[in-house]
């Protein structure tokens, strides 16, 4: 398998497909560093050497139990299994539009970062709103104890505490209103469209 960032020519491409060689033209820089880091082979910007010679080293190839190509949506991917190294690994999101892929995407680095930070620092501390919720139902039961003046900045501070978590649960609903289930509804109409087509006539 050659992977480059250039274009290659049809005369080449030629050569590579009669010798069975798989050939990915347009490759970005990221995707080649990554698939070098995975599978123990180098990027080379040329194949020549300091003596003027061209060629590549066993050093410089990379090793894969298997390279694929597999259809996914309605476009296609190579899948390289079974790498030398594990270092390196690619997660495939697939959803019914950009903004669902969006938000997938950034759900998932949260929590790939979530999972770096308790492995670094061995603990963990709850989040969605959580901490501000018992922390108002802590100054509320503070204020109850208080007779004078500081019992209503107290109970005011509990009170206002308590936005975050009231933001949150309304920017999940907006979200699942405006997003989840419109998406669910047009996969379900598709569907039961489908089978009527599908269904035989009694």
């Amino acid at each position: 398998m050659v992977l480059t960032t250039k274009g290659i020519d049809d005369a080449s491409m030629k050569i590579f497909i009669e010798a069975g060689v798989l050939a990915v033209r347009r490759c970005s820089k990221s995707d080649l560093k990554a698939i070098a880091k995975i599978t123990g082979g180098k990027v080379l910007i040329s194949l020549g050497d300091l003596e003027g010679n061209e060629g590549i080293g066993k050093d410089s190839l990379g090793e894969a139990e298997t390279v694929e190509e597999a259809r996914v949506g309605d476009g296609e991917l190579i899948y390289i299994k079974g790498c030398k190294n594990t270092r390196a690994q690619t997660v495939v999101l697939r959803g019914a539009n950009d903004y669902m892929l969006d938000e997938i995407e950034r759900s998932l680095y949260d929590s790939m970062c979530v999972v770096k930070r308790v492995l670094e620092s061995k603990s963990v501390v709850v989040g969605g709103g959580c901490v501000e919720a018992a922390l108002s139902v802590y100054m509320e039961s503070v204020a109850e104890t208080l007779g004078s003046r500081e019992q209503l900045a107290i109970a005011a501070f509990a009170q206002a505490l308590l936005v975050i978590p009231k933001t949150l649960a309304v920017r999940f609903y907006l979200l699942l209103l405006f997003c989840y289930i419109p998406s669910l509804i047009c996969f379900r109409l598709s569907l039961s469209r489908s089978m009527e087509l599908t269904m035989p006539p009694t």
